[in-house]
């Protein structure tokens, strides 16, 4: 994975559509037009997912530094938009429904704990 970020970016990007299935047809090894198409569609889908991961992570994050500095409202709202962002990924099968809900479940008992404390 990392191999494939350092080599897209040692190659500069394409400007136009015509550019970039030139950019794929040499540098990747599609050979016909539904597998280079396929290669656009998992690259577009990569990004999608990662971004939705890490929107995730970030929502976990800032949700949990509510509740270690003791702001109850703020911490619940975070953890709203935290669950939403989960229950996304699950649907979208980014997560498996059962890590989301631990995901969920883990989150809301270290918040518990950081209120109480």
């Amino acid at each position: 994975m990392l191999d494939k970020a350092l080599w897209m970016i040692s190659f500069p990007a394409p400007a136009c559509k015509a550019e970039l299935n030139q950019f794929y047809y040499q540098r990747i090894m599609a050979n016909t037009k539904q597998a280079l198409k396929r290669v656009r569609q998992n690259d577009k889908r990569n990004a999608i997912n990662t971004s939705l991961k890490s929107r995730v992570k970030t929502l976990r994050k800032n949700s949990l530094a509510a509740a270690v500095e003791g702001n109850k409202d703020a911490a619940t709202k975070a953890f709203v938009q935290f669950s939403s962002a989960v229950d996304i990924c699950a649907k979208k099968s980014i997560f498996h429904k059962n890590k989301a809900a631990n995901l969920k479940s883990k989150t809301a008992k270290a918040i518990k704990a950081a209120q109480a404390a």
